[in-house]
């Protein structure tokens, strides 16, 4: 039993579609998931449909952005976001666009370095999901050129690789700002990989309701850290497994919450939904 409030599907850059993911949630046993793919919400209606079949069975539509916080990269998730506001949808649009020629470029340098990818053909395999920098690993992978997706990563990706692009950077408050827009709860997802505690609470600080303390391989230490920060900040503790399928050795509930943190969710969905509809 329990709660994982991080999951990704083939619709971003993992191996399970989101049928399936909500299928396996429910044979395990969680009460809830949140499916929080990259930079889009394109398999959010086909998981919702899946959790109806499910009485008992929550389903919280998420999402996870990615940010710039003086040149560390900050990833915040989205609860409860309403996947058909306009605004939500025009952003990832241009989010979209912007992956897309990113990957383009990174093809480009591989091709220039002899390893011989095609977009088009990368397009055709993961049809209606955007490539992003996970599918390109996988070819790297399959053609020979890394013996896992981490090495493909670190030879080739990574900043200061040679097949590295950066993207378009938005900042956490931009982001926040449009998780709010579609009356979402944003979450600051794995501070494990912020530079230090002092950044973490700096973040934290960007107008977070809550913060990702359960997560695979943080010690501890650092998550009694991350629990007496998120009382400090009066913070919603939340906890997920990031789940990419293949893509990574960690499995679906491997790490979870109780399901009062959906309940404490729910009831800040509420709280801000009747602020909204008042201030209307």
């Amino acid at each position: 039993m329990g709660v994982d409030l991080h999951v990704h599907t083939t619709v971003s850059d993992g191996t399970v579609n989101p049928t399936e993911c909500i299928k396996r949630a429910v044979s395990l046993g969680l009460e809830a998931i949140s499916i929080t793919d990259h930079d889009t919400v394109e398999g959010l209606e086909e998981a919702t449909q899946e959790a109806l079949k499910h009485p008992g069975f929550t389903f919280i539509p998420g999402i996870e952005l990615s940010s710039d916080y003086f040149g560390t990269e900050v990833h915040i998730l989205g609860y409860y976001i309403d996947y058909k506001e306009k605004g939500l949808r025009d952003f990832i649009q241009e989010m979209k666009l912007d992956r897309e020629e990113r990957s383009k470029k990174i093809i480009k340098k591989l091709n220039a370095l002899g390893i011989n990818i095609i977009y088009e053909d990368l397009k055709n395999n993961r049809k209606g999901c955007t490539i992003g920098r996970a599918h390109i690993a996988q070819r790297i992978v399959k053609l020979g050129y890394a013996t896992n997706i981490q090495s493909a990563f670190d030879k080739y990706l990574i900043k200061g690789q040679l097949a590295y692009v950066p993207r378009n950077k938005i900042t956490p408050v931009q982001a926040i700002e449009v998780i709010n827009q579609a009356r979402g709860l944003p979450v600051l997802a794995h501070p494990i990989f912020l530079e230090d505690k002092n950044q973490i609470t700096n973040v934290l600080g960007q107008g977070f309701i809550g913060v990702e303390v359960e997560y695979p391989n943080q010690s501890k230490k650092f998550k009694s850290w991350l629990k007496l920060k998120a009382q400090e900040m009066e913070l919603i503790a939340t906890g997920g497994s990031d789940f990419h399928g293949d893509l990574k050795e960690t499995q679906l509930g491997e790490s979870t919450v109780e399901f009062s943190v959906v309940k404490d969710l729910q009831k800040l969905k509420g709280e801000r939904n009747n602020a909204i509809f008042k201030k209307d």
